[in-house]
Formats: C-alpha cells, sequence, structure tokens
C-alpha cells in the first residue's frame, strides 16, 4: 500500500489518481479508502527523511571544512 502511495507522490498532483488506477490494475486489494489511511504516515516519513538527510548534509560540510 504505502509503495502506491510513494509512487503517487511521485508524480505531479494532476496524474495521481491515473497513477492510482495504474496501480490498481495490478493489486486489485487496493482501495481509495486504503491510499488514504496511510497517505499521511507516508508523508510524514518523506518529511522525516527529507529532514535527516539535510542535517546529514550539514553534518557533512562542517566535518569537510574542519579538515
Amino acid at each position: 500500500m504505502k509503495f502506491v502511495v510513494r509512487q503517487m507522490l511521485a508524480v505531479p498532483k494532476e496524474q495521481r489518481k491515473a497513477v492510482f488506477n495504474q496501480w490498481a490494475k495490478v493489486f486489485t486489494h487496493i482501495t481509495q479508502d486504503k491510499v488514504k489511511s496511510v497517505w499521511d504516515q507516508v508523508v510524514d516519513e518523506r518529511k522525516r527523511n527529507a529532514k535527516g538527510n539535510k542535517t546529514q548534509q550539514l553534518r557533512n560540510n562542517a566535518t569537510k571544512t574542519q579538515r
């Protein structure tokens, strides 16, 4: 389920329904309600990962300048 949500988030907003329909053909157990139930969770994961990557990059840059 999270895979489909990630795929939907990877495309512009206008194309998300088409991506859902594409994956719904492959994964027949997927419904709009199931996607909605995990949507916020996946968005939060992406935000946390993006924040973590920025923090890591800042640490790496600081280490490089100290050398």
